[in-house]
C-alpha cells in the first residue's frame, strides 16, 4: 500500500509573490526618499548660500547703487528658488494628508494664463528664449475655478519648460477641443523619451536623476500638479520626444470648470 499527501500551494505562492512584491515596491520607495532627501539637502543649501552670500556682497558695495541693486536682486531670486523648495515639500505634505482644498471662484482665462506667463518671463528673457501664447476664437472669457490652483500648475508646468529649454521658446495655446478647456505648454527643450515619461508624474522623482544635479529641482512639481489637476476634476498628460522637445496638456470638462459671468471683484 501507499499514502499520499497532496498540498495546494497555490496560496502560498501568491503570498509570498506578494510579499516579494511589496518588499521590491518598500525598498524602490525607501531607495527614492534617500534619493529625495539628498537632492534635498542640496537644494536647500545652494541657494540660501546664495542668499547669505550675495547679502554679505550687498553690504560691502552699498555705497555702489548699481552693485548692490544686483546683488539684492540675486537675493531676491535666490529667495524665491528656496521658498518654491519649501512651497513644494508643503504642498506635497497637505495632499498627503488630504488637507489641500480647492476653492472655485470666478476667474478671467485671459488674465490668468498672462499673469503665469509673465512670472516666468523675466527667466526666459535672460536665456534669449521666445515666450508666446495663443488663445482660440469662442474661449470663455469667464470660468468658475480655483485660480490660485490652476495659476500653480500652469506656473509649474511653464517654470520647467523654461528650465529644460535652452534655445527657441515656449508657447501657451488656450482652447475649447471637444468641450473641454485645454491649456498646451509646448517648448522646444531636451524632450524626453517613453521611460522617461513613465515616471515624470512619480513623487520624488524627475525624468532622469541626472536632470536633479544639472538643473536642480524637488521632483515633487509635477506629481504636486497632477494631484491639483485631479481635484480640480481634470487631467494633465505630456507627449514628448528626446531631444524634440515636450507638450504638456491640462484639460478641463467643462462640466469641473463652468464657464461663468464676471463678479465685481474680477472686473
Amino acid at each position: 500500500g501507499s499514502v499520499v499527501s497532496v498540498v495546494d500551494m497555490t496560496s502560498q505562492r501568491a503570498a509570498q509573490q506578494a510579499r516579494e512584491a511589496a518588499l521590491s515596491a518598500a525598498e524602490k520607495l525607501a531607495r527614492a526618499r534617500r534619493e529625495f532627501m539628498a537632492n534635498m539637502s542640496h537644494e536647500i543649501r545652494t541657494p540660501l548660500n546664495g542668499v547669505l552670500g550675495f547679502a554679505q556682497i550687498g553690504l560691502r558695495n552699498c555705497q555702489d547703487s548699481e552693485k548692490s541693486r544686483q546683488a539684492f536682486q540675486k537675493i531676491i531670486s535666490s529667495g524665491n528658488l528656496l521658498l518654491g523648495v519649501i512651497g513644494d515639500i508643503l504642498d506635497f505634505s497637505k495632499i498627503e494628508a488630504g488637507k489641500l482644498v480647492v476653492e472655485p471662484a470666478v476667474i478671467d482665462t485671459r488674465r490668468t494664463v498672462t499673469e503665469t506667463l509673465d512670472m516666468v518671463r523675466d527667466r526666459a528673457a535672460g536665456k534669449g528664449l521666445q515666450l508666446t501664447s495663443h488663445f482660440a476664437p469662442g474661449l470663455p472669457a469667464f470660468i468658475f475655478c480655483d485660480g490660485l490652483r490652476l495659476q500653480q500648475v500652469l506656473l509649474n508646468v511653464l517654470s520647467n519648460a523654461v528650465k529644460f529649454t535652452e534655445a527657441g521658446g515656449v508657447t501657451v495655446s488656450t482652447s475649447l477641443r471637444l468641450g473641454q478647456l485645454e491649456f498646451r505648454i509646448t517648448d522646444t527643450g531636451i524632450g524626453m523619451n517613453a521611460e522617461q515619461m513613465s515616471r515624470l508624474f512619480n513623487p520624488f522623482m524627475q525624468a532622469d536623476s541626472s536632470t536633479t544635479r544639472r538643473f536642480g529641482g524637488t521632483g515633487l512639481g509635477l506629481a504636486i500638479s497632477k494631484r491639483v489637476v485631479k481635484l480640480l476634476g481634470g487631467d494633465i498628460e505630456v507627449q514628448s520626444r528626446f531631444g524634440a522637445g515636450s507638450t504638456f496638456i491640462v484639460r478641463f470638462g467643462m462640466s469641473q470648470v463652468r464657464v461663468a459671468m464676471p463678479s465685481l471683484s474680477t472686473l
